[in-house]
């Protein structure tokens, strides 16, 4: 039997940027039975929704990446787009 991560398919595209916000789109794909327990679960207040839990990951995924940027600017030794003169 595939591992859980084998089944399900995640894609990420970017949309573009309009009015000054870029819009990443995340879709996910998996057999419906896969969460029939869970979705069970949430209706009888067991569980979290899976909407917000998707929310928070999508959320601390994009601020992780963007600090991870910021770190290797820093490391660099470059601020506000001007280099750091050398010592």
């Amino acid at each position: 039997m595939p591992r859980l991560d084998q089944v399900i398919s995640v894609n990420a595209s970017d949309q573009g940027s309009q009015d000054g916000k870029r819009t990443l789109s995340i879709q996910i794909k998996l057999k419906p039975e896969l969460l029939l327990l869970p979705d069970m679960l949430v209706h009888q207040g067991a569980l979290a929704a899976i909407e917000n839990k998707l929310k928070r990951a999508a959320r601390n995924a994009v601020v992780a990446h963007i600090e991870e940027g910021r770190n290797l600017i820093r490391s660099m030794g470059v601020r506000k787009g001007i280099e750091a003169k050398p010592k």
